[in-house]
């Protein structure tokens, strides 16, 4: 049986064979993958994007001042 993936994950670049996927900044991510580019904590929920990168609240914030 052939597979086909039409959207491959920013993240970890594997297909995503998943029901549903994220888009985040333009790209398709697996749920698990998206995490912050700084500290690399899991975003769940909520992520803030800045020069093309997610963020969490707290580096988000950092950024700012």
């Amino acid at each position: 049986m052939l597979l086909f993936f039409s959207e491959v994950c920013a993240g970890c670049e594997s297909p995503i064979a998943d029901r549903f996927l994220l888009r985040v900044n333009e790209l398709s991510w697996h749920e698990t993958c998206v995490k912050c580019a700084v500290c690399r904590s899991a975003l769940s929920g909520t992520c803030y994007c800045r020069d093309r990168l997610c963020l969490c609240y707290t580096r988000y914030v950092y950024l700012l001042l």
